[in-house]
């Protein structure tokens, strides 16, 4: 169908309307045969291969295979609670990596987080294996981080030049001990911040955890020596997460001020 990456097998289709129901842009439609189909570009949001009783959908360009059944909540509502309210900032890690099925996951759980507009513009990069080059790099490139940073934001500077203090005398505070660093890139920051948040979620399910840094999202908008070591590019730095297991043990969950909450 010309202009469409959506395709939907004829022969498969029984007409129920569940995509065109379902399709918030409104570009499925049934046609005279009573069989769905889509003529004009869409979002590619899936929402009508998802929707299918007959698995009678495809999006042409995309990896059909990783389609996965629904069947009802994938989690117990306490269980998914509970690991919110028990999250911590990890800043004492173990020393070893992360696996290759956790990176693999929090990656995974990134690319699938929704973005606006359905626009999968979000870049990932992760560093672990290089880890050591990139500690060094970074705290050789703090004293012009430190220059850049005074040039814009005099009073914010000095706490950069307390990081390099500490870590002259024997302290990272920036880094710690995490074995992984992410970067998440994209220009829309609500974007970032639900992938950032899955991502730690898988992770805690895999037994590791995250501190989220946004004195390292700043450093890194500071230096191109940094960004160009990363292979950013261009690319909007959005959120930046150390990595790993922790090497301390949690016994509860902490205590929360009240909430603040309109219900209407």
């Amino acid at each position: 169908m010309a202009g469409s990456t959506v395709v939907v097998d004829v022969q498969a289709c029984i007409g129920c309307g569940a995509c065109v129901e379902d399709c918030f842009p409104g570009t499925m439609h049934l046609n005279a045969d009573g069989v769905a189909e889509c003529l004009v570009p869409c979002l590619e949001c899936g929402h009508c291969v998802a929707v299918c009783p007959q698995d009678a959908v495809r999006i042409e360009g995309l990896d059909m295979s990783e389609v996965e059944p629904c069947d009802g909540a994938a989690l117990d509502p306490a269980r998914a609670l509970h690991a919110i309210k028990a999250r911590r900032s990890i800043r004492q890690f173990q020393n070893r990596p992360l696996s290759d099925d956790v990176v693999h996951a929090m990656l995974e759980a990134g690319r699938y987080t929704p973005t606006a507009r359905n626009l999968q513009g979000t870049s990932f990069t992760i560093i672990q294996r290089e880890m050591p080059e990139f500690r060094e790099l970074l705290w050789r490139e703090m004293p012009n981080v430190v220059r850049t940073i005074e040039a814009e934001v005099p009073a914010y500077a000095r706490k950069f030049e307390g990081f390099i203090q500490a870590y002259e005398a024997g302290k990272d505070n920036l880094l710690f001990n995490a074995p992984a660093f992410v970067v998440i890139s994209t220009e829309n920051m609500w974007d970032a911040g639900l992938a950032a948040a899955n991502m730690e979620i898988v992770a805690a399910a895999h037994g590791a955890g995250v501190l989220h840094s946004g004195y390292m999202k700043r450093i890194l908008s500071a230096s191109p020596a940094l960004r160009d070591w990363l292979g950013l590019g261009d690319a909007p730095v959005a959120c930046c997460m150390l990595a790993g297991y922790p090497s301390v043990a949690y016994r509860r969950t902490a205590p929360r001020k009240p909430g603040k909450f309109v219900a209407r």
